[in-house]
């Protein structure tokens, strides 16, 4: 994630204080982010693709290019549990097989679903990669159908 903070900052022409005053962290988190000492939660990825208008496929490492978006995302748990729940039923899957298939415990599918808790960042990207679904669909405000990343199911 070092390089890739560092890059977005240096390509905006910001240094780190702007970064972490603007998404409401202290130097101490952000710098250990910047470092790879710490794994940056997914609502502060949210908050620094909102702040750079970039898609989270760059912070999630399922690209290597950085792509402006105008998309408005969104660290609602409920809307976001909304959209898995949509995903799982468009795909015919019961929680146990979409558990089986993403690798992510039964239980937590099912927090995430409920809205009880934000889908960690690596849930994300497996549910991702595993489905084809976009994540930026998933945690944006769009409410229209979702595009696949994907034409097959792994």
């Amino acid at each position: 994630m070092r390089n890739k903070l560092s890059k977005l900052r240096e390509r905006a022409n910001v240094d780190a204080k702007y970064v972490y005053e603007n998404i409401k962290v202290t130097n101490d988190i952000y710098s250990k982010w910047e470092n790879n000492k710490r794994k940056v939660p997914l609502k502060y990825i949210i908050d620094i693709c909102n702040l750079f208008e970039i898609k989270l496929d760059y912070l999630l490492n399922l690209s290597d290019k950085i792509e402006i978006s105008k998309i408005k995302y969104s660290s609602d748990k409920k809307k976001i549990g909304d959209k898995l729940k949509e995903i799982r039923t468009d795909l015919s899957m019961s929680l146990r097989q979409e558990s089986k298939l993403t690798d992510i415990s039964f239980n937590a599918l099912s927090r995430y679903e409920r809205g009880i808790r934000l889908i960690s960042t690596d849930a994300l990207t497996k549910l991702s990669i595993k489905t084809g679904y976009d994540v930026n669909w998933v945690l944006s405000e769009e409410k229209s159908k979702k595009e696949t990343t994907k034409s097959n199911i792994i």
